[in-house]
């Protein structure tokens, strides 16, 4: 796989960084087509492993990476509505629903509706709406 199929978009299979990446993370590391502040999260599960936590961790992970490493503005994910599980997973990080995308996605011979979820860095000194309405006596 070349460099440029990453930065494509094309999907990529993960695994541990070695010795031999240092080249390409070299190139790529303030490249601006990679630090455009959003990057997407997916993930499958093996059945076998399913309720077992891994996609919750390294979902967890990834994000904590992200924002403090990266610096990105956000992380995005989307499920199928066909899947709650999955939709727990971003649910139990931190992501919250932004969208529904009306039978955007094909599976099992049959359009479904795609749930497009984002996740933003947790602000120390952010303010809920709500906390914010409290403070002034504004109405809701």
């Amino acid at each position: 796989m070349s460099w440029m199929t990453f930065l494509s978009g094309e999907t990529v299979a993960l695994r541990a960084i070695g010795e031999e990446d240092a080249p390409l993370l070299k190139r790529t590391i303030n490249d601006p087509r990679v630090r455009r502040g959003v990057a997407e999260v997916g993930y499958i599960i093996i059945p076998e492993a399913w309720g077992e936590g891994h996609a919750t961790e390294a979902v967890r992970l990834l994000c904590e990476y992200a924002f403090s490493e990266r610096r990105l503005n956000k992380v995005v994910s989307s499920v199928y509505e066909t899947n709650p599980a999955s939709a727990r997973v971003l649910e139990k990080v931190g992501f919250r629903r932004e969208v529904v995308l009306r039978r955007e996605a094909f599976l099992d011979a049959e359009y479904v509706d795609l749930r497009r979820y984002g996740c933003c860095p947790r602000r120390e000194t952010s303010v809920s709406r709500a906390e914010a309405r409290r403070k002034t006596g504004q109405k809701g």
